[in-house]
């Protein structure tokens, strides 16, 4: 009998192979991170979503990072589309409004799947797997929907967060970072001291440059926002994942 370091794993969402690999714990992390689906000619569909404010990033910073994600989903015979092209594919997920620019990958899935469903099982399969596999899984979840957050007044970086309101999804997300040896903590929405809009609950990483070190980014934004405040290059950890780099 063939060993093989992957823990097999079916939650009812094609994820293009029967284990969990670094390419689907990738894309996986972003549909855990996200968690939206959209119905496509009558079928179920989960979402890796990348959105972005239009005035954060260049178009060139967009191209970047889609060529690199539709890269790895082609490994899994998995489509990334543009959110340019949603349309004239019959394709309607409401938090790309016309703010936003960026681009989903498309994950088929049984009907009655749901977050609260799965996350259990992720969790574990995930902690169980091999560090390279975790890796991809916390990757996918900061590098599409994760925000740096800067100090603007000394260009740090505080942390890196992730939106997050459901508790029991945090939790276990928590878990999986502590378990990477990543300090993490899970931080409840309140006023900002500041005044504006209320911050949402959020996942955040505190030692941001351990996480660049262990972790990284595919985001050539993100990648850049780092770099400098760092002072140290990027390199490459293509092996791993296409366009993959740490500090």
């Amino acid at each position: 009998m063939t060993f093989s370091p992957y823990e097999k794993f079916d939650i009812g969402i094609n994820l293009g192979t029967e284990y969990l690999i670094n390419e689907n714990a990738f894309f996986l992390g972003g549909i855990i991170a996200a968690n939206e689906t959209t119905m496509i000619r009558g079928d179920k569909y989960w979402v890796a979503p990348v959105r972005h404010n239009k005035e954060y990033l260049s178009d060139e910073d967009i191209e970047s990072h889609f060529y690199h994600v539709r890269k790895i989903a082609s490994k899994l015979s998995n489509e990334t589309l543009l959110a340019d092209s949603f349309s004239r594919n019959g394709i309607h997920i409401p938090k790309f409004n016309k703010r936003m620019k960026g681009f989903a990958t498309f994950f088929k899935s049984d009907q009655n799947v749901t977050i609260e469903s799965i996350i259990s099982e992720v969790g574990e399969a995930i902690v169980n797997s091999v560090d390279e596999v975790k890796r991809c899984f916390i990757l996918g979840l900061f590098d599409g929907r994760g925000a740096i957050d800067l100090n603007k007044s000394n260009n740090s970086i505080r942390y890196i967060s992730l939106d997050c309101d459901n508790e029991i999804v945090a939790r276990t997300l928590l878990g999986i970072l502590e378990d990477f040896g990543l300090n993490a903590n899970y931080n409840m929405a309140r006023e900002r001291v500041e005044g504006g809009r209320r911050r949402e609950n959020q996942l955040r990483i505190k030692d941001v440059k351990v996480y660049m070190e262990k972790v990284g980014f595919i985001s050539r934004k993100k990648l850049n926002v780092a770099s400098t405040c760092f002072g140290v290059s990027p390199t490459s950890e293509s092996e791993v994942l296409d366009g993959l780099k740490i500090l």
